[in-house]
């Protein structure tokens, strides 16, 4: 197969792509590039940065798989072990993060009106996070109306699950 070429020009295609596309095709003898392991998708190293990520998927998809790449190749750094309030108040947002390292997280709810997903009326996606450092999941679902798919947790470490699902109305599993 040549690939020769295949890419050259595509000057709008972004670093995530590019790294994704590396990590398909690159093992293979006919493709041509090389360097394209220095290209990443997104990383976040703070809670905030995060946060604000999140927040512009929310209000502008389009604009922000753009500039981030897809959410599910995010990579969540470990100094970022607080995921409280996280998606809290994100209406629109609806991915897929089961893809994120979360081994270093140990609070996914903190209150029972700042959990995780607090408010996050559109998310509806499996969850399928390493929990095994949570201690706290309080609220993590709270108010998260449309949520109802399965969940991948080990709780051995969860002390506090309390309101975990409160008012979260479409829950069913």
């Amino acid at each position: 197969t040549n690939m020769y070429g295949m890419l050259s020009l595509t000057t709008s295609l972004s670093a995530c792509n590019k790294r994704q596309i590396e990590d398909s095709l690159g093992s293979s003898t006919a493709w041509p590039y090389t360097g394209w392991t220095q290209y990443q998708c997104f990383e976040a190293f703070a809670k905030a940065m995060l946060r604000a990520a999140l927040s512009e998927w929310n209000d502008d998809a389009t604009a922000a798989a753009d500039e981030y790449g897809p959410v599910g190749a995010w990579t969540i750094l470990g100094d970022i072990w607080d995921f409280d309030s996280l998606l809290q108040g994100l209406a629109s947002f609806n991915e897929d993060l089961s893809g994120w390292d979360t081994s270093s997280v140990t609070k996914m709810g903190i209150s029972w009106v700042t959990g995780m997903f607090f408010r996050a009326s559109a998310f509806n996606k499996p969850l399928s996070f390493d929990t095994t450092s949570v201690n706290s999941m309080l609220g993590m679902f709270r108010d998260a109306d449309s949520f109802d798919q399965p969940l991948t947790f080990d709780t051995s470490s969860v002390a506090y699950l309390a309101f975990m699902f409160y008012s979260a109305d479409a829950f069913n599993r």
